[in-house]
């Protein structure tokens, strides 16, 4: 190992300390070994920081004087990594022994243009680790030049994800003007210009749990909608793909509102439904197929339905 590693792993932490020592436990049982951890302190108040410090050198800890959004905490941490490649890895997420070694093998594999970026099929897991759903069984994953796939619909998880420090160069970091689909936009402008890898195989848990900002449904829609948007403006040749993207995202957001509704709601909420359906019918059947499924309505009961019922309107930090 040299004195530069070779995959910086970045970790924002915020009052994360629940799951925490299970997350960086999980890139030491790594078969590759070559790399540091970049430990960005988002201004905690619980135990978060004791739990870094309690590791070796190889954790390299930095405590923001302030709260600030994810995004801009991303970039704040980026800049202090030194590795050639950069992974993320969220505190309440897992990696499975092999991910950073069957990835950084993709990187070497010919492709039509330059691979920038590899992202793992993942697992969904509650809690206390039980499985899900996997994302292979929930949405389609694909590999290659997917700019347009990926328009779509947003199927990559951080925390799934390694990225070629040199594409930041070329694309810029994440945009802390968004608060819900800063990653979206980033892999965006990745797929515009670079091949997407894709390792298919669950190397990566996500947690769900209540504290989970996705919950926010109302602030997730709302920023589809202005990353369609700017997609347009950057790209006005993706707007057919744009508009279906917005219709997508529209159905999922009345159908997830009626799933979620009070009794003294339904109603009303059934009616919006019925004319979303009408006026999206291709949307409307694309997101029934996948909710229809049962295993997939379970993994979105665990979601929005667990002990804490109400939908999460939190700062994304």
């Amino acid at each position: 190992m040299g004195d530069v590693p070779v995959v910086s792993v970045i970790i924002n932490c915020f009052n994360s300390a629940a799951y925490l020592r299970e997350a960086i436990d999980s890139v030491y049982r790594q078969t590759f070994s070559d790399w540091e951890i970049v430990f960005f302190d988002n201004n905690s108040t619980d135990s978060s920081a004791s739990i870094a410090l309690s590791y070796d050198d190889r954790v390299q800890y930095f405590k923001n004087d302030k709260t600030v959004l994810l995004g801009e905490a991303r970039n704040l941490a980026i800049e202090k990594a030194r590795g050639e490649f950069i992974a993320f890895l969220d505190c309440d997420d897992v990696w499975l022994p092999e991910k950073l070694s069957l990835q950084l093998k993709q990187f070497r594999k010919p492709s039509t243009r330059p691979v920038g970026f590899c992202y793992t099929d993942a697992m969904r897991v509650d809690s206390q680790g039980n499985h899900l759903l996997s994302y292979s069984h929930e949405k389609d994953l694909f590999g290659g030049n997917i700019y347009r796939e990926l328009i779509y619909s947003s199927f990559i998880a951080c925390s799934a994800c390694i990225i070629r420090k040199d594409v930041f160069d070329k694309v810029g970091l994440f945009n802390p003007e968004l608060h819900y689909v800063e990653e979206w936009d980033l892999w965006l402008r990745i797929a515009k210009y670079y091949d997407l890898a894709f390792v298919d195989s669950k190397l990566t848990e996500i947690r769900v749990h209540d504290s989970n900002v996705s919950r926010d449904i109302e602030g997730q829609y709302s920023e589809k909608v202005k990353l369609a948007e700017m997609i347009i403006d950057r790209d006005p040749a993706m707007k057919s793909e744009c508009q279906r993207s917005m219709n997508m995202s529209a159905v999922q957001y009345q159908l997830t509102k009626l799933l979620l509704a009070r009794n003294s709601e339904l109603f009303s909420q059934l009616l919006v439904m019925i004319g979303t359906v009408l006026a999206k019918p291709a949307a409307t059947i694309a997101i029934a197929r996948k909710m229809i499924n049962p295993k997939i309505y379970k993994a979105f009961r665990k979601k929005y339905l667990s002990s804490e019922s109400s939908v999460v309107h939190g700062n994304k930090v």
